[in-house]
């Protein structure tokens, strides 16, 4: 580049430099789950929030705010600690953090669409940058002609199939009967989503499907559960999280146990397995269950973990078809599901099944915020099996009672065996 074209080059680059005027911090930009939430509310409950959540200007005096840092500086209350910006987390960890040794959660915010996340996940507290106004913000929030263009004029959904009242029926020609549920640990519940509520719903909804193997996350009350389930047993370690749940009358159990997925003992992301035993043929099959960590990171490290312990599975007991139920946490697009995909050579039911019922919709949702999941959105809870079973039908279940029993769907998947 010649000294005349460098010079114009930089002329340009500083032009545009003086010019450039900085986004407008009160202009909402992006369309996140939390703008959805949020202006689906009702004027009250968005009130509500802003009753909740203090806007503060100023960060405390001391406080260094790292995301996912603790520091111990006392803020309003004697003895409380404050937990920095966890804006990219859930409202469970939210929650979670808030119990913990008396944590106070703070968020920061650049501008009003960090507000609304933080908002949302209901911290203690948004910590606004100096060049926003607390009281400006409250007003255009709580317009109700402040509304993302996308919420304007919504592109026509995908409907939901309510079909739970017909998940009896299995598809013609079924051999076997799967289910992966993640029923919501009571630690997490709340107002009607605590266990006492809930727990006959799941027991019911669990019979009335009548699985031959289920595989349940995030289970910390297993003995009322048993009581419901009968004559269905249980495949676990105590204090673990994952568990094979199985038709007692068609299978006995032969050989279990449960494996980490972390360095240390783990109540909640672990693989549990099983080899069982068809009573009335003599034929097995390996059913295994697991909880992958939330962070993408984590996920490729349990990838990797998994698919270790699945060849070790088909090592120690050779052509013996394996399905793997679980909350992975990611969808079949993601790479970390994507590895373990590809060193397990296992195929996704949702994805290769003949029919599919509710294929397009979101298998988590925040039942605090949402009375349905979300449609156009890609499951997270999967059955993943070998070749030697052939999915005739997979259905994400749908209902009122599934979503008042948990904020995940269930997944059942009928397979033809080889």
């Amino acid at each position: 580049m010649n000294k005349t074209k460098l010079f114009s080059f930089l002329l340009t680059v500083c032009t545009f430099a003086l010019f450039a005027q900085e986004p407008d911090p009160y202009i909402l930009t992006k369309v996140t789950l939390q703008n959805g939430i949020f202006f689906t509310m009702s004027p009250a409950e968005k009130q509500n929030l802003f009753e909740k959540v203090k806007l503060l200007h100023e960060i405390p005096e001391g406080a260094l705010l790292q995301p996912d840092k603790t520091v111990n500086i006392p803020f309003n209350e004697k003895g409380k600690t404050i937990v920095g910006s966890l804006q990219h987390s859930s409202i469970w960890h939210v929650k979670t953090m808030q119990k913990q040794k008396n944590n106070i959660v703070l968020m920061t915010a650049k501008n009003i669409d960090d507000v609304v996340a933080g908002l949302v996940l209901e911290p203690d507290a948004v910590i606004l940058e100096k060049n926003l106004d607390p009281e400006k913000i409250k007003k255009i929030l709580l317009d109700e002609n402040t509304v993302p263009a996308l919420y304007r004029n919504p592109p026509k959904k995908i409907q939901i199939k309510e079909n739970y009242d017909s998940c009896e029926t299995r598809a013609e020609g079924t051999d076997l009967r799967i289910m992966s549920y993640n029923i919501l640990a009571n630690v997490w519940g709340a107002g009607k989503m605590q266990i006492q509520y809930r727990m006959p719903l799941v027991a019911e909804i669990i019979k009335k499907v009548a699985p031959d193997f289920a595989g349940l996350q995030e289970v910390d009350s297993y003995s009322s559960l048993k009581r419901y389930l009968h004559p269905y047993k249980f495949i676990t370690k105590p204090r673990n999280m994952c568990a094979i749940v199985y038709d007692s009358r068609k299978y006995r159990e032969v050989k279990s146990d449960v494996w980490t997925l972390l360095n240390k003992p783990s109540g909640i992301r672990c693989l549990v397995w099983c080899l069982f035993e068809e009573i009335s043929t003599g034929k097995q099959i390996i059913i295994t269950n697991t909880h992958w960590q939330l962070s993408q990171r984590q996920r490729l490290r349990d990838a990797e973990i998994m698919a270790k312990y699945i060849a070790d599975l088909q090592k120690m007991f050779p052509n013996v078809p394996i399905v793997c139920t679980g909350d992975f946490n990611t969808n079949v697009s993601r790479p970390d599901l994507q590895l373990f995909l590809k060193e397990s050579g296992f195929k996704d039911a949702v994805e290769t099944a003949s029919v599919c019922e509710n294929k397009s919709v979101g298998s988590y949702f925040n039942p605090k915020f949402l009375k349905k999941p979300e449609t156009g959105k890609r499951h997270i809870d999967h059955i993943i099996t070998t070749d030697d079973l052939i999915p005739l039908s997979a259905k994400l279940l749908a209902g009122d009672i599934i979503y008042e029993a948990s904020d995940h769907l269930p997944i059942i998947a009928d397979f033809k065996k080889k």
